[in-house]
C-alpha cells in the first residue's frame, strides 16, 4: 500500500511535504496577485488574504522569494525526514499523515479560491455588489473547513484503521482550534497594504 511505502521512506515524506508546501506558497501568491489585480474590486478581506500571521507581510507585499518561508519549510522537511529515523513506525505513520494531510487541506483551499477567480474572470457578473469579509469571519471559515476535513479524516481512520488518517484528523482539529483562536486576535491599527 502507498502509506506503507511512504512510512518506509521518511525522506520521501519530507520531499512530498516540501512539494505540497511549495504548491501552498505558489497558490497563496497567485491568489494574492489575483486579489490585488482583479478580485479586490468585488471582494474585500479585512487585513488581507493571508491567514498565517507569520507570512502576512510577505504575502501582502507579493514577495515571491520569502527567506522566512523557505527556512521554515526546509526546517520542517528536515525534521520530518529525521523523525522517520527516530520514531517507531506507527508514530511516524501518524506524523506523516499529520504533515501531508494538513498541507493538503491548504492546497485544496487554494484550488477552490483560484477557481472562484477563474469563474469570475469568465463571468464577471458572478458577484453582485461588493463583499466585505472580516478577519474574524475569514479565520472562522478556515477553522470550520479544517474541522470538517478532520472529521472526514477521522471517518477514513475508522474505516481503514490506519493511523496515517488519525494523524490527519488530530492535526486538522488542532488547525481548526488555531484558526478559531486567531479569529479572536486583535489586529494592528494599520492593516498591511493589499
Amino acid at each position: 500500500m502507498l502509506i506503507d511505502g511512504l512510512v518506509g521512506n521518511p525522506w520521501l515524506v519530507a520531499v512530498l511535504w516540501g512539494v505540497l508546501s511549495i504548491l501552498d506558497f505558489v497558490g497563496t501568491m497567485l491568489y494574492s496577485k489575483a486579489y490585488r489585480e482583479f478580485l479586490s474590486a468585488t471582494v474585500q478581506y479585512e487585513h488581507g488574504i493571508e491567514m498565517n500571521p507569520n507570512f502576512e507581510k510577505d504575502v501582502g507585499q507579493l514577495r515571491w522569494f520569502s527567506p522566512r518561508y523557505i527556512l521554515s519549510m526546509l526546517g520542517v522537511a528536515v525534521l520530518i525526514g529525521l523523525a522517520g529515523s527516530w520514531l517507531p513506525t506507527l508514530w511516524f505513520e501518524a506524523l506523516a499523515g499529520a504533515a501531508l494531510l494538513l498541507v493538503l487541506i491548504t492546497d485544496l483551499r487554494h484550488i477552490e479560491n483560484l477557481s472562484v477567480v477563474w469563474f469570475l474572470k469568465s463571468d464577471p457578473a458572478g458577484f453582485k455588489g461588493k463583499i466585505e469579509q472580516s478577519y474574524k469571519l475569514s479565520q472562522r471559515r478556515v477553522a470550520v473547513g479544517g474541522f470538517n476535513i478532520g472529521v472526514l479524516y477521522f471517518i477514513v481512520y475508522l474505516l481503514t484503521g490506519r493511523v496515517f488518517f488519525a494523524g490527519g484528523a488530530l492535526i486538522s482539529l488542532l488547525y481548526a482550534v488555531r484558526h478559531f483562536l486567531l479569529s479572536r486576535r486583535k489586529l494592528p491599527e494599520q492593516s498591511p497594504v493589499h
